[in-house]
């Protein structure tokens, strides 16, 4: 009977010895698991924590390109010869800038007739000093269809100091009696400008005795 009480003794720590060595294992598993879930939830939670910065820049950022001709001002100054005012555009210089339009004349004898203006220091019109002879435009007729445009050249009367300008309608569009010119370059106070207008055969007999006096001289 000792020897068997003894036995027995030592079955029941051994069984006990390794139920507790088991229960650590699987402890240890568990808060395994848990600190792997835990990672993955930080790490899922993180990547919500930092977005994506300026996907969507805001309009205002993107630069302002200053790089087209300065032209279409509003127009300054006052006719001279009872035409059409319309603005050309503007130069720098040292002292701030100076402004330019046109004075369009009706049509009249078969041409087109510009002014190239400016203004003094008191806002009156004046003649431009204008260093281009030629200036090549382009016409198109207001009151029919046409398939392109046509070119003509401007050029600078001499007894007008250059401001003035005359070009001839060409002869299929002599029966226009309104036209739209295109003017892509003309050189002013160091700056290219360009500009566009409008004109018509409706003139009144004022109008038409200036243009002839103007012819003369």
């Amino acid at each position: 009977m000792k020897y068997s009480e003894i036995g027995f003794a030592i079955f029941l720590f051994g069984s006990g010895f390794f139920l507790w060595g088991c229960n650590p294992s699987a402890s240890s598993v568990d808060a395994e698991h848990n600190d792997s879930a835990n990672s993955h939830q930080h790490e899922a939670g993180h990547s919500h924590e930092h977005p994506h910065p300026h996907e969507h820049p805001h309009p205002h950022e993107h630069p302002h390109s200053d790089d087209h001709p300065h032209s279409h001002d509003d127009p300054h100054g006052s006719p001279v010869q009872g035409g059409q005012i319309v603005a050309i555009g503007h130069s720098h210089h040292g002292k701030g800038e100076t402004h330019y339009h046109a004075e369009i004349m009706p049509l009249a004898d078969g041409r087109i007739i510009f002014h190239v203006l400016t203004d003094d220091r008191h806002g009156e019109s004046q003649p431009a000093d204008v260093s281009m002879d030629k200036i090549r435009a382009y016409v198109d007729p207001l009151d029919r269809d046409s398939v392109q445009a046509v070119e003509v050249t401007f050029s600078a009367r001499k007894k007008s100091g250059g401001s003035t300008f005359t070009a001839t309608i060409p002869e299929v569009l002599q029966d226009s009696k309104r036209l739209s010119v295109i003017i892509p370059k003309i050189e002013l106070g160091g700056e290219r400008l360009n500009f566009s207008f409008k004109a018509s055969t409706t003139v009144t007999p004022a109008q038409s005795e200036k243009t002839a006096a103007g012819d003369s001289k």
